[in-house]
């Protein structure tokens, strides 16, 4: 079965709290990727591949700074699996109330995309 994409137009505030999103992932998996003192090209070609994974996306999200609204076409796991980790972080915002994050704009973020994975092929989220 191949891979189920869908379109989600983000305004900036929501493509600003997916990019932090994605960055924090992206610095979680790096620091958990082990690389030896003198690394192989296996290491190496690994690590690559994760950056290129989070790349794109993040381009796309002008790293949390665009200038307008951003369409996003992204598989469905992924968009399913950030709006999750959206909800965790909120909740995690809740928790320690010393945090910087909005986790009333990390709870929209994820509702927006949730509303994207309702089967909608296009859903258009402003603030």
């Amino acid at each position: 079965m191949p891979e189920q994409d869908i379109v989600v137009t983000l305004s900036p505030v929501h493509a600003r709290h997916l990019a932090g999103a994605l960055r924090v992932e992206l610095g979680m998996r790096w620091e958990s990727a082990s690389l030896g003192p003198l690394p192989c090209r296996d290491e190496v070609e690994r690590l690559r591949a994760l950056l290129d994974e989070y790349v794109e996306p993040l381009e796309r999200l002008g790293w949390g700074e665009p200038l307008g609204d951003v369409r996003l076409r992204w598989r469905v796991d992924a968009v399913s699996g950030m709006a999750r980790e959206l909800r965790q972080a909120a909740e995690e915002c809740c928790a320690d109330s010393q945090e910087d994050d909005d986790p009333d704009g990390l709870l929209e973020t994820a509702r927006a995309l949730d509303e994207a994975l309702r089967g909608v092929t296009e859903v258009a989220v402003t603030s």
